[in-house]
């Protein structure tokens, strides 16, 4: 429970507050659960400070000490948290998603599942940090030593990260294979031999768009892609989303090979896809090859004589996985998707 006493003296800015901790700095700061979104806490000592369900949305903590502060479930979206101190803070489901973790000190820190989507984590100090859990994808892992990172090898990746040459080299070769493939790292890449032999990267990745009502095969496509070695991440696109990561998702309409998204009478209702669609279709013109590889489970785009449907039915081949629940059934229809998703050739001006 937060403090009134504190919360007074919060609101009187950072030069009283960290006066307060200098004159009494044995009293641990109980902020837990108020409201200090958009503030500028620039420099503010919040050492062990409870912080668990703050709101700091969109807050600057640039250079800010948090060593041993209590996060938890504490919402940091979109913060600046540039250079500050986290060492040994408790970060459990805390929201990092496009938050500036660029320099900041980790060491020590515990993030299992937070969420780092869209999070800048470049130059940072992760030394004995545990990740286990932590939800990454359009995270930008530059320039940082990865090697002394616990839980990696459960990170869970639902889009590509960076991970910068600075970052290879400094973490050597200790670093999870499975982590490093869930970033979107091409293989050569990961076998280091040819990482550095200039060659194009030769692999396939590829993102599942789908309305949670159509999650079941969304998950059957991404076991049988990943089986088929082709890097796949999913996107639901009935979760809220930031502005970050609708333009990091944006990027990856342009960088990645390929988007599957899962049509049906749930998902053609969701305005995101039809968002989602435009830009596509937008992307699309600038690219060589195809981009979008729709799939149906019910006759619902099918009936639609106007608007983006009728647009996408008349540029695209919609694979049929209506009957996806047949095992014979699916199997014809996965093969002539894989076909599709990793043939070579330019995308005609009506059909694949």
């Amino acid at each position: 429970m937060a403090s009134n006493e504190h919360l007074s003296l919060i609101s009187q800015g950072i030069e009283a507050w960290n006066q307060w901790r200098i004159n009494d700095p044995q009293t641990r700061p109980l902020l837990s659960g108020v409201d200090l979104s958009g503030m500028d806490l620039t420099g503010v000592d919040f050492i062990k400070a409870d912080l668990s369900g703050t709101t700091l949305n969109s807050t600057n903590l640039s250079k800010a000490n948090l060593s041993g502060a209590v996060l938890s479930e504490a919402d940091l979206s979109e913060a600046n948290l540039n250079e500050a101190f986290l060492t040994r803070a408790f970060l459990f489901e805390t929201d990092l998603s496009g938050a500036d973790l660029s320099r900041v000190d980790l060491s020590q820190a515990f993030l299992s599942k937070a969420n780092l989507i869209a999070a800048d984590l470049s130059g940072a100090c992760i030394r004995e940090a545990d990740l286990s859990e932590a939800v990454v994808g359009w995270t930008n892992f530059g320039n940082l030593d990865l090697s002394q990172a616990k839980g990696l090898q459960k990170v869970q990746h639902k889009g590509p990260s960076i991970v910068g040459m600075e970052t290879i080299y400094k973490s050597g070769a200790n670093v999870p294979e499975q982590f490093l493939q869930g970033t979107g790292l091409p293989d050569h890449f990961i076998d280091y031999i040819k990482s550095l032999s200039g060659e194009p990267a030769d692999y396939h990745s590829a993102f599942v768009y789908y309305s949670l009502a159509d999650e079941a095969l969304a998950d059957k496509l991404f076991t049988s892609l990943q089986s088929e070695n082709v890097r796949t991440w999913l996107a639901p696109i009935d979760v809220k989303m930031g502005n970050k990561l609708r333009q990091k998702i944006g990027e990856s309409i342009r960088l990645h090979d390929k988007l599957v998204l899962i049509l049906s009478e749930h998902a053609i209702h969701n305005s995101w896809v039809a968002h989602f669609v435009e830009m596509v279709l937008a992307k699309e013109d600038e690219r060589v090859n195809t981009v979008l590889f729709p799939v149906r489970v019910d006759q619902a785009v099918m009936e639609i004589e106007t608007g983006w449907p009728a647009a996408l039915k008349n540029t695209y081949h919609i694979s049929d996985f209506t009957l996806w629940k047949d095992t014979g059934a699916y199997q014809k229809a996965f093969e002539g998707l894989l076909s599709s998703l990793k043939a070579a050739s330019s995308r005609p001006k009506s059909g694949i």
